[in-house]
């Protein structure tokens, strides 16, 4: 009798599969940050896109925290590159 009404409840298994529609929805979040981020797209794309390539990641395998990951790099390779310009442009000064 108890097998009798855990069957009248309806209860059924999904199964989960994966959509083939996700690679272009992370393709679509990583246009999104780069069209959000102001800087024109070839540039940035290029940016991010070789640094993705360092860290062995694959686009279209592309997490948010990975992007994140992406983005972070970037921004220290910029803020590296300004201080060292402006270091640079200092010691100039200064001899």
């Amino acid at each position: 009798m108890l097998e009798s009404s855990k069957k009248g409840f309806g209860v059924t298994k999904r199964k989960k599969t994966r959509k083939a529609a996700r690679p272009k929805k992370r393709k679509r979040l990583l246009d999104q940050v780069i069209q959000l981020t102001g800087i024109p797209s070839q540039t940035i794309r290029r940016e991010l896109q070789a640094i993705i390539q360092r860290h062995n990641i694959s686009p279209e395998e592309l997490t948010l925290d990975q992007l994140r990951a992406v983005a972070a790099s970037y921004l220290r390779e910029i803020m590296g590159g300004l201080l060292e310009t402006t270091h640079l442009k200092r010691q100039d000064r200064t001899h």
